[in-house]
C-alpha cells in the first residue's frame, strides 16, 4: 500500500486559491485487472483544497480497494472557470457535429486542454527503482543524479517541488525545465508534462501488479 492523502494534501494547500482546482481520477489499470480490455476510469473529481481531499479520503481509499485500482491526483492547479468555459465549447461541438454524446470524455478533454493556472505548471518526474536487497545505493544515486540533472537544466535555480513516493520509485514533482538538455544525461527517469501523480495504491493490488 501506498499512501499519499497527507503530502499531497499539504501541497494541495500550499498552491490552493480561489477557483483553482486539481483533478483526481480512481484508474482501473489493465495490468492490474487483466480480464479487462483497457483501463477504465471509475472516479473522477475535481478538488479545490486539502479538506475537500480529506473528506473523500475513506470513499477513494474504498473504491480503490474494491476495484483494485489506483488513485492519482495532477497537481499543476487548474482554473474552474477555464474548465467550464472549454466544457461548454466541447459539449456544443459534441451536439452539432462529432454526435458522441459522452460526458465523461467531454469533461476530461476540458480539464487536459486547460493549461496550469496562474502561470504555474508542474510536472513529473517518474523514477522507478532496481527492485533488488542491495540496491538501496544506486538507487539512492539515481534520484540524485536525477535532482541535479534536473537543477542543471535551464531555468537557473532549484525546480523540483516535491518527492511523492510510488510502489516503485518515486516522483519528481518539478517546475518546467529544458528536457533537452535533461535527455541529454540518458537517465533511467521519464518526463511528464501535465500528468498526475501517485495519491494512492492499496493493499487488494499487492499481489495482483507488478
Amino acid at each position: 500500500m501506498v499512501d499519499n492523502f497527507e503530502l499531497i494534501g499539504n501541497i494541495i494547500d500550499q498552491l490552493s486559491m480561489e477557483g483553482i482546482v486539481f483533478d483526481l481520477l480512481i484508474i482501473q489499470r489493465k495490468k492490474d485487472n487483466p480480464e479487462h480490455k483497457s483501463g477504465k476510469i471509475i472516479y473522477r473529481k475535481l478538488i479545490h483544497s486539502k479538506k475537500s481531499l480529506l473528506e473523500r479520503e475513506f470513499l477513494i481509499k474504498t473504491l480503490c480497494e474494491h476495484y483494485k485500482a489506483r488513485a492519482y491526483i495532477n497537481l499543476s492547479p487548474k482554473s474552474k472557470e477555464e474548465i467550464t468555459k472549454k466544457l461548454c465549447s466541447k459539449s456544443l461541438d459534441d451536439v452539432l457535429y462529432t454526435h458522441n454524446y459522452s460526458p465523461e470524455r467531454i469533461l476530461g478533454a476540458a480539464i487536459g486542454d486547460t493549461s496550469g493556472a496562474k502561470g504555474i505548471k508542474l510536472w513529473v518526474v517518474d523514477i522507478d527503482f532496481i527492485q533488488k536487497p542491495d540496491a538501496d545505493s544506486i538507487n539512492m544515486m539515481l534520484v540524485e543524479k536525477v535532482r541535479s540533472t534536473i537543477n542543471s537544466c535551464r531555468p537557473n535555480g532549484e525546480k523540483i517541488y516535491a518527492t511523492i513516493p510510488t510502489r516503485h520509485g518515486i516522483h519528481f514533482i518539478t517546475f518546467p525545465f529544458d528536457v533537452q538538455e535533461f535527455n541529454k544525461a540518458d537517465l533511467d527517469a521519464g518526463v511528464k508534462k501535465d500528468n498526475p501523480t501517485l495519491l494512492y495504491y492499496p493493499n487488494s493490488l499487492e499481489n495482483v501488479s507488478s
